[in-house]
């Protein structure tokens, strides 16, 4: 018997299912009561958080380093899954709930199919691409399993806004030498691939770790407007820190879909938070009206601060993004995408069902020597690869998650609002991955799978209804 809960000796799952709802002045963890910590105590032994950290390290990597470091990275993916599966073979540490299992297996299934087709067709990429629908989507499968509680899930949370500003420290000392006020002496390659170019009144940067923050930005943006003091994962200081670090990057970077993204995020994070359940979680999102121009100033600010330092103003950066929506007389960027267009169409009009399989190219335009069937249009790409059927049966895996993270959303709790705050994060990321090559990468991977592991998570946790506040976690 514990704190005069006599049900706590039980096993885990019982304890956790019968615990009554979470204070607010839980302490460190303010979703958590203080026999819920017991539980998640005996459940996270020293042993297992040990591991565990190796697993966070991984995730680290993957968001300041997602397309390079792949020698480190694959040396750590691949003690990680080991250590995973040999935990799960002693004390049963991975668990997936059997609809998630489902979908992994019609995933891994579905990539097969293609690679296989692919490789029928005698197609340069299918090897290549047979690991970005086959091997990552396993192994990914294996991380999904072992973070299957919500600490874990709050863990990686608050790595994303510390990964925020790590990369904004790095591509600022990046930005310093370049300018000259760090000496050579002083200056060491951290490989994270800098590089930038001055124009009239904007700048374009080159980075590794830019393309992490199409997610980290919005996510930020969302956690300010959604979550409520009792529930943020971190400090709220912290994450205004973050926000207006990566407020600058978005600035400096020159990435279109970067722009766009941060102006979408907070109409998402309202449209997302709107379903949270009423009574007072509904009220905080009637707050996050009130705190839209305090994000939206800030953010201005942070160009405001930009234009200080370097060369830059608003008029030449509205001029950069609006030309590069003009695809008839517009940028370079967005005359690489209308030359790709109408060839990948016309591949895919050849073979409209079940497409030219993974790995294809089109002899129409070339986009990389080295990797010649990768393109900026992703979805065209895929129409172009995997016909209307595999499209389909793709998109089929993304509309179920969006189903079911609606549904946790509902639920309300600490889960639904992470759940809230996560899907305006990869929202985001989707809707810049249709031009540009982003989920071809396998560090880019996670913005899918991190959902995922939350709606296993629920699933675990026997679907906790509306309001319930998921006292099974």
């Amino acid at each position: 018997m514990t704190r005069g809960h006599s049900y706590v000796g039980r096993s885990s799952r019982d304890a956790l299912a019968r615990l009554p709802l979470p204070s607010p002045r839980a302490g460190r963890y303010p979703y958590l009561s203080a026999p819920v910590m017991d539980a998640v105590v005996r459940r996270e032994p020293k042993r297992r958080l040990t591991l565990a950290a190796l697993g966070y390290a991984l995730f680290w990597l993957l968001l300041v380093l997602p397309v390079s470091a792949n020698g480190l990275k694959g040396v750590l993916i691949g003690i990680v899954v080991s250590i995973f599966l040999i935990e799960a073979s002693i004390g049963g540490a991975l668990k997936m709930h059997p609809t998630v299992l489902l979908w992994f297996l019609y995933y891994v299934g579905i990539g097969v199919c293609w690679a296989l087709l692919g490789g029928f067709r005698h197609n340069p990429g299918a090897v290549f691409s047979s690991m970005v629908y086959v091997l990552w989507p396993a192994i990914y499968g294996v991380f999904v399993a072992r973070a299957n509680d919500l600490v874990i899930v709050r863990t990686l949370l608050r790595l994303c806004v510390f990964a925020t500003l790590c990369i904004g420290v790095s591509v600022m000392y990046y930005v310093s030498w370049d300018a000259g006020f760090i000496p050579d002496a002083l200056y060491v390659d951290l490989g994270t691939g800098g590089g930038i170019n001055y124009y009239s009144g904007f700048t374009q940067m080159r980075f590794y770790a830019i393309s992490s923050l199409i997610f980290l930005v919005p996510f930020l943006i969302a956690s300010l407007l959604i979550l409520p003091g009792v529930e943020v994962f971190v400090g709220r200081t912290w994450i205004w820190l973050a926000l207006g670090v990566g407020s600058v990057l978005v600035f400096l970077s020159g990435r279109i879909a970067l722009m766009v993204n941060v102006a979408v995020a907070p109409f998402a994070a309202i449209l997302f938070g709107l379903m949270l359940p009423s009574g007072d979680q509904r009220k905080g999102v009637a707050q996050a009206w009130k705190r839209i121009p305090i994000v939206v100033l800030f953010v201005v600010l942070s160009g405001a601060l930009l234009a200080g330092t370097v060369q830059w103003n608003w008029a030449s950066q509205w001029a950069f993004i609006t030309e590069g929506f003009d695809f008839q007389k517009g940028s370079e960027s967005a005359a690489v995408r209308r030359e790709q267009f109408e060839p990948l169409i016309r591949g895919w009009a050849d073979e409209p069902l079940f497409g030219q399989g993974l790995g294809a190219v089109t002899p129409g335009v070339v986009r990389n020597e080295e990797r010649p069937w990768e393109y900026e249009l992703q979805y065209v790409l895929m129409l172009f690869q995997m016909g209307v059927i595999g499209t389909l049966a793709y998109s089929a895996g993304v509309v179920w998650m969006y189903r079911m993270s609606f549904k946790i959303i509902g639920s309300g709790g600490a889960l639904g609002r992470y759940m809230a705050v996560v899907l305006v994060g990869t929202t985001c990321f989707l809707i810049a991955n249709a031009t540009n090559p982003y989920l071809q990468a396998y560090g880019h991977l996670w913005v899918l799978y991190l959902p995922i592991a939350m709606i296993n998570i629920w699933l675990l946790s026997g679907r906790p209804g509306r309001g319930s506040a998921n006292r099974s976690l």
